[in-house]
């Protein structure tokens, strides 16, 4: 292998490793070498991990340098863990082939799986805070859907859809969202308007309320409202 003045090539090492859990390998540079110019790049073997590795070698110096099979161009370093991983390594590399192999894109799924992991990570801390928000605008937008409304008639409100979410494990899903055009259908008099909020009874029966064009707010079950539109156009 031919390393010219400032090139980086792929190498790999004719030994396989089989890592055990509880220790951590490190490649470091070998000096002779290293005084001549060439880098290994601190690459680490994580426990548990198989294969034959991949070296990232860097030529630094203003010469050209000639690198034999089985020169000895790098050294390794074990670190014993205190105990062994409950992680060990299963990630893209594992059981590496022979010869210098090329980095690996993730897969589409595997990306999509890890966005949903992370997801969930961050839900987990902050649902009961989006919650919290979710429920103070709700409040403040219900004050004017019901004027008057108390802080104890509120807390009441609240008591009871947390109970009614309790017993229906909000099975029910809401046929339209906030900012649908709606139709009333049926009965004696029919009007246009838009939904302006959506509330489920402690039966678990979806409520919406629908403010006409008039800014009459008005509350219909789902039987009695119909989409104007047939695609829905949410608001942001």
């Amino acid at each position: 292998m031919i390393i010219n003045p400032g090139e980086f090539v792929l190498a790999s090492t004719m030994e396989r490793f089989c890592i055990p859990n509880d220790v951590l390998i490190v490649a470091h540079d070998k000096s002779s070498l290293a005084r001549r110019g060439l880098a290994v790049q601190n690459t680490i073997f994580d426990p548990g991990w198989r294969g034959y590795a991949t070296l990232e070698l860097t030529n630094h110096s203003k010469e050209t340098l000639n690198i034999l099979a089985g020169d000895p161009v790098a050294q390794v370093t074990c670190h014993l863990l205190t105990g062994a991983t409950t992680e060990p390594y299963a990630g893209k590399y594992q059981d590496q082939q022979a010869g210098p192999q090329p980095a690996r894109d993730d897969a589409p799924e595997e990306i999509g799986a890890a966005k949903v992991a992370a997801l969930a990570d961050v839900l987990k801390v902050k649902l009961p805070e989006l919650v919290a928000i979710a429920f103070t605008r709700f409040k403040a937008e219900l004050r004017r859907i019901v004027p008057g409304l108390s802080d104890a008639e509120w807390d009441e409100l609240k008591r009871e859809e947390d109970q009614r979410r309790a017993a229906c494990g909000m099975a029910r899903m809401a046929r339209l969202l906030t900012g649908d055009k709606v139709q009333k259908v049926g009965g004696d008099y029919t009007f246009v308007g838009v939904v302006v909020s959506v509330f489920w009874k402690r039966s678990g029966h979806v409520r919406y309320v629908v403010e006409d064009d008039r800014g009459i707010l008005h509350i219909f079950s789902e039987k009695n409202l119909a989409p104007q539109e047939s695609s829905h156009a949410h608001s942001s």
